[in-house]
Protein backbone atom coordinates (compact mmCIF):
# COMPACT_ATOMS: atom_id res chain seq x y z
CA UNK A 1 0.00 0.00 0.00
CA UNK A 2 0.94 3.79 -0.98
CA UNK A 3 0.84 6.41 1.94
CA UNK A 4 -0.10 9.63 1.27
CA UNK A 5 3.35 10.97 0.88
CA UNK A 6 4.56 8.72 -1.71
CA UNK A 7 1.60 9.55 -3.71
CA UNK A 8 3.21 12.97 -4.01
CA UNK A 9 6.46 11.69 -6.23
CA UNK A 10 6.78 11.85 -9.60
CA UNK A 11 5.85 9.18 -11.58
CA UNK A 12 7.54 9.94 -14.84
CA UNK A 13 10.69 12.04 -14.04
CA UNK A 14 12.09 14.31 -16.58
CA UNK A 15 15.50 12.80 -18.33
CA UNK A 16 19.25 14.51 -18.12
CA UNK A 17 18.90 16.56 -21.01
CA UNK A 18 15.61 18.25 -20.29
CA UNK A 19 17.29 19.15 -16.84
CA UNK A 20 19.84 20.20 -18.63
CA UNK A 21 17.70 22.34 -20.32
CA UNK A 22 15.63 23.27 -17.90
CA UNK A 23 18.21 24.42 -15.42
CA UNK A 24 19.28 26.77 -18.01
CA UNK A 25 15.90 28.08 -19.32
CA UNK A 26 15.30 29.33 -15.55
CA UNK A 27 19.33 30.40 -14.58
CA UNK A 28 17.83 33.80 -14.63
CA UNK A 29 15.38 32.84 -11.97
CA UNK A 30 17.49 31.20 -9.81
CA UNK A 31 18.64 32.93 -6.74
CA UNK A 32 21.59 33.14 -4.76
CA UNK A 33 20.01 30.85 -1.58
CA UNK A 34 18.19 28.84 -4.10
CA UNK A 35 21.65 27.74 -6.10
CA UNK A 36 22.85 27.01 -2.16
CA UNK A 37 19.53 24.34 -1.33
CA UNK A 38 20.75 22.58 -4.52
CA UNK A 39 24.34 22.37 -3.63
CA UNK A 40 23.05 21.25 -0.04
CA UNK A 41 20.55 18.56 -1.28
CA UNK A 42 23.30 17.23 -3.88
CA UNK A 43 26.29 17.12 -1.35
CA UNK A 44 24.35 15.46 1.47
CA UNK A 45 24.79 12.06 2.46
CA UNK A 46 22.84 9.88 -0.57
CA UNK A 47 21.52 13.44 -2.20
CA UNK A 48 19.11 13.23 0.55
CA UNK A 49 18.29 16.30 3.62
CA UNK A 50 15.38 17.08 5.37
CA UNK A 51 13.55 20.02 4.98
CA UNK A 52 14.42 21.56 8.25
CA UNK A 53 18.48 20.48 7.76
CA UNK A 54 18.44 21.89 4.45
CA UNK A 55 16.63 25.21 5.97
CA UNK A 56 19.17 25.26 8.90
CA UNK A 57 22.38 24.59 6.03
CA UNK A 58 21.36 27.98 3.82
CA UNK A 59 20.24 30.27 6.75
CA UNK A 60 16.79 29.97 6.58
CA UNK A 61 14.64 30.49 9.94
CA UNK A 62 12.62 27.31 9.72
CA UNK A 63 11.43 24.73 6.95
CA UNK A 64 8.47 26.77 5.49
CA UNK A 65 10.78 29.51 4.55
CA UNK A 66 13.08 26.46 2.45
CA UNK A 67 9.99 24.74 1.14
CA UNK A 68 8.76 28.18 -0.40
CA UNK A 69 12.35 28.84 -1.95
CA UNK A 70 12.45 25.51 -3.53
CA UNK A 71 9.26 25.63 -4.32
CA UNK A 72 9.63 29.00 -6.25
CA UNK A 73 12.27 27.73 -8.24
CA UNK A 74 11.03 24.64 -9.19
CA UNK A 75 8.37 26.16 -10.04
CA UNK A 76 10.48 27.82 -12.90
CA UNK A 77 11.33 24.29 -13.70
CA UNK A 78 7.99 23.00 -13.84
CA UNK A 79 6.94 25.26 -16.40
CA UNK A 80 9.95 24.89 -18.34
CA UNK A 81 9.78 21.18 -18.35
CA UNK A 82 6.07 20.76 -19.33
CA UNK A 83 5.28 19.06 -15.95
CA UNK A 84 2.72 19.46 -13.28
CA UNK A 85 3.91 17.70 -10.29
CA UNK A 86 0.48 16.37 -7.87
CA UNK A 87 0.85 18.48 -5.18
CA UNK A 88 3.74 20.42 -4.65
CA UNK A 89 6.53 21.72 -7.07
CA UNK A 90 9.75 20.61 -5.00
CA UNK A 91 8.77 16.93 -6.69
CA UNK A 92 10.40 18.31 -9.82
CA UNK A 93 13.58 18.36 -8.14
CA UNK A 94 13.36 15.92 -5.64
CA UNK A 95 11.47 12.29 -4.51
CA UNK A 96 9.84 12.14 -0.34
CA UNK A 97 10.46 9.90 2.28
CA UNK A 98 9.04 9.79 5.52
CA UNK A 99 5.60 10.42 7.28
CA UNK A 100 4.13 14.33 6.10
CA UNK A 101 5.16 17.13 3.67
CA UNK A 102 4.32 19.48 6.56
CA UNK A 103 6.56 17.76 8.51
CA UNK A 104 10.83 19.06 8.81
CA UNK A 105 12.06 15.69 8.98
CA UNK A 106 10.36 14.99 5.66
CA UNK A 107 13.72 13.84 3.64
CA UNK A 108 14.16 14.98 -0.05
CA UNK A 109 16.32 13.08 -2.15
CA UNK A 110 17.26 14.48 -5.35
CA UNK A 111 16.11 12.28 -8.64
CA UNK A 112 19.32 10.80 -9.65
CA UNK A 113 18.47 12.86 -13.27
CA UNK A 114 18.76 16.07 -11.51
CA UNK A 115 21.89 14.47 -9.79
CA UNK A 116 23.42 13.92 -13.44
CA UNK A 117 22.21 16.93 -14.89
CA UNK A 118 23.82 19.18 -11.99
CA UNK A 119 27.00 17.44 -12.97
CA UNK A 120 27.28 17.68 -16.19
CA UNK A 121 25.96 21.21 -15.69
CA UNK A 122 29.13 21.89 -13.48
CA UNK A 123 27.18 23.62 -11.42
CA UNK A 124 28.71 21.57 -8.70
CA UNK A 125 31.57 19.44 -8.32
CA UNK A 126 31.41 15.75 -8.82
CA UNK A 127 32.50 13.56 -5.22
CA UNK A 128 34.96 11.05 -6.79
Amino acid sequence: MTNKLEAENLVDVPTVEEYKAAFLDCRRELTEKQMEMLRQNYYALEHTVTAGDLARLVGFANFNAANMQYGTYAGHLCVALGRKPPTTKVAILVRFSGKDLRDENVRWTLHPQVVQALEELRWVKKRA
